[in-house]
């Protein structure tokens, strides 16, 4: 990188915007991802004119709760998921995969914001934001509009976001009464795991039966999506009389029909039918527990 590039910090959500609409700007959010890409593609700033500074919107820094939903600001780090009493009682899933982002080092300064819209295969807190049904507000100087999450992220590392756009806020669905969910991952390794595959669960018990169910594994696809056959197996039948072993192998061989086989098949392959079944055996234990 040769050229020199302005860097401008905002305080205000419209002054970004603004900025935005009058010049082609790399947006910096809590820069655990951008410093990386920064130092390991040389041509990561080539047609930009500058660096945007979010971090200092304290606007979109917030957790706010709705008579029927929960808006989560685009800059809340992961820290601040964890650490939200309102975040633990309504999604416990997301506040999982939060928890397993990095380090504490990393969770106090990386973004839930940044981390959908560097859209990673393996973003942790995608999955969870999908099976909640979670919206995406963005704001450009044309104004507001909202999309849901499942549609925001169209390949690895692209979205829907316009370029003159802000990420704002996420719109969380507060969960009907009976919602239980979990969120689990496989890493390299114990501590600071990039995650290699992971499994999003959020579900609908009444009375024992499954009234709705949505499923949604990290890195098993190229971009996070239910699993909407397993989930039809799933549906309307009693939790207690469900396989977790049929369940993960069919989920598997959903995983082939969406991806084909490649390279990370013979990896992948058992260990996502192995989640499905941890993510079974969990959600009934916790069902039994709580009757």
């Amino acid at each position: 990188m040769n050229k020199d590039l302005n860097f401008y910090k905002v305080t205000k959500v419209d002054d970004a915007v603004k900025l935005l609409d009058e010049n082609k700007l790399k947006l910096l959010a809590g820069g655990t991802d951008f410093m990386v890409d920064l130092r390991n593609e040389e041509d990561f700033l080539n047609g930009y004119d500058g660096i945007l500074d979010l971090s200092h919107l304290s606007e979109l820094k917030n957790i706010t709760e709705n008579d029927d939903h929960i808006e989560i600001g685009a800059m809340v780090t992961h820290g601040d998921i964890v650490e939200s009493d309102l975040i633990r009682e309504y999604y416990p899933a997301l506040a999982q995969s939060s928890e397993s982002v990095g380090s504490t080092q990393i969770r106090n300064r990386a973004t839930i914001g940044g981390n959908i819209c560097n859209a990673a295969a393996c973003a942790d807190t995608l999955g969870p934001l999908i099976a909640f049904e979670a919206r995406a507000v963005l704001k450009s100087v044309n104004g507001m509009r909202t999309m849901d999450v499942s549609e925001f992220v169209k390949w690895p590392y692209e979205t829907e976001r316009n370029e003159n756009e802000i990420l704002v806020s996420f719109l969380l669905p507060k969960p009907e009464e009976g919602t239980y969910s979990g969120f689990q991952k496989i890493g390299r390794r114990q501590a600071l795991a990039i995650t290699r595959i992971s499994l999003a669960v959020t579900a609908v018990i009444d009375s024992g039966t499954i009234k709705d169910i949505n499923l949604v594994p990290g890195s098993a696809t190229p971009v996070p999506t239910t699993f909407s056959k397993v989930e039809a197996e799933i549906k309307g039948r009693k939790l207690s009389e469900i396989d977790s072993e049929e369940i993960g192998e069919k989920a598997a061989e959903e995983m082939i029909g969406i991806t084909g086989e490649r390279w990370s098949t013979p990896y992948k392959k058992p260990a996502l039918a192995t989640l499905f079944r941890r993510a079974i055996k969990n959600l009934q234990e916790e069902v039994a527990n709580n009757g």
